[in-house]
């Protein structure tokens, strides 16, 4: 993932590659091709894994601060991909807990200002078990459905066949349980639907209401599964040391410089040496020839 096109094009868009000054200095070529920005990616970046299984990224820029950032971001996006599903589970139960925690606080204030209005505090046995049975109810088929969109959600993304067989049959098994869950609400509701008209009010409410609690526990709970499992997921592996800016300059290096200036020097001076030698004896011999010549 760390080499692939996909990990290159999000370090495109987030740096901005064709036009930093701390990647393509400060006269970026104009109208460059997507293939050239990926070569230049390529060029900065180094990604290694030694015999242990330790991965090392680095990046090399004309700014230590970019080059230390470019190498961060990498472990981070490795991390959100290595996350996954879990990730995806967790964030969408987030989502529905946020919904119903809203929810259950207006049911909440709804409920206590038609006690204040009516002065109804409780309710006969039978109203309030028949309440408590269709809380329970509308509970199972709530958490029933969040189950079942996470089993279709995981249908799309996994690509697993012994996974998707057994994603499949969890799937089938929510869909029949909402069902029947789906049937008896309906009978218990016809129950309610009897009780004078007051009480049907007050029945209604308190229903409502524990009906909102009784799904924030369930959301509640499998939240916490979720970031377990998220965490689980996530522990594929470990950053030992995190990227830093540096503070040496990884070229040029001055010691070759030196090194190959005094090669190429000394080269050159035996060249020229050689050179004004041989122009020296080629003016004396033809010094020689011309002499007789003259006599």
């Amino acid at each position: 993932y760390l080499k692939s096109r996909t990990m290159s094009d999000r370090i495109i868009k987030r740096f901005g590659v064709a036009t930093n000054p701390a990647i393509v200095g400060e006269k970026p070529k104009e109208d460059i091709k997507y293939d050239e920005i990926l070569k230049i990616v390529d060029n900065i970046v180094s990604v290694d894994k030694d015999k242990d299984g330790l991965i090392t990224i680095s990046a090399e820029t004309l700014s230590p601060e970019v080059s230390a950032e470019i190498a961060t971001v990498y472990v981070e996006y490795l991390s959100s991909f290595a996350r996954g599903p879990q990730k995806e589970k967790r964030v969408f139960i987030e989502q529905q807990l946020e919904k119903v925690s809203k929810e259950l606080e207006q049911a909440e204030e709804t409920f206590k200002a038609f006690q204040d209005k009516h002065q109804m505090f409780a309710l006969e046995q039978q109203a309030s078990k028949v309440i408590e049975k269709l809380a329970r109810l509308e509970a199972e088929r709530v958490g029933a459905g969040v189950s079942l969109q996470m089993q279709e959600s995981l249908l799309k993304s996994s690509g697993s066949v012994p996974e998707l067989v057994k994603i499949e049959g969890q799937k089938v098994s929510e869909e029949a349980k909402i069902a029947a869950l789906e049937k008896e609400i309906g009978l218990t509701e016809k129950e309610i639907a009897q009780l004078p008209q007051l009480a049907l009010e007050f029945a209604r409410l308190q229903r409502n209401l524990k009906v909102k609690e009784k799904v924030f526990g369930v959301l509640t709970e499998q939240h916490e599964m979720a970031k377990i499992a998220e965490a689980e997921e996530g522990s594929q592996f470990e950053v030992i040391d995190v990227a830093r800016a540096p503070e040496l300059k990884s070229k040029p290096r001055r010691s070759i410089m030196v090194i190959l200036a005094g090669l190429s020097a000394g080269v050159l001076g035996v060249f020229a040496a050689f050179l004004i030698e041989f122009i020296r004896r080629r003016k004396e011999q033809e010094a020689k020839q011309a002499t007789p010549a003259a006599a």
